[in-house]
């Protein structure tokens, strides 16, 4: 065998005198022995669970039946002006080439 030392816990036994080991209290008691009794998850993890299947239907539902935006007025009036736009020349001069800047 090795001179090297164990990397494994040290017991109780071998605990210094007047250090108790972690988890008791020092007079031996274990100081979980009186909380009250667990009474389940509780609420919110089903409210959570509830919220989610809501958002993913909802999110399906939009998903499947999208709502196309009514033809209305000022609808019209923008696709006209983009038509005239797009039949007026270009400009007569191509603005110059961007040179890139100086270092200082």
């Amino acid at each position: 065998m090795t001179d090297a030392p164990a990397l494994l816990p040290k017991s109780p036994a071998t605990e210094p005198p007047g250090r108790e080991p972690p988890g008791r209290e020092p007079s031996g008691r274990d100081p979980f022995e009186n909380l009250p009794p667990d009474r389940g998850r509780g609420l919110l993890p089903v409210l959570c669970a509830v919220g989610f299947v809501v958002l993913a239907a909802a999110i399906y539902y939009t998903w499947d039946n999208p709502q196309e935006p009514a033809d209305s007025q000022e609808t019209r009036g923008l696709a006209g002006r983009v038509a005239a736009l797009e039949q007026r020349a270009p400009p007569c001069r191509p603005p110059p080439p961007m040179r890139p800047a100086r270092p200082n």
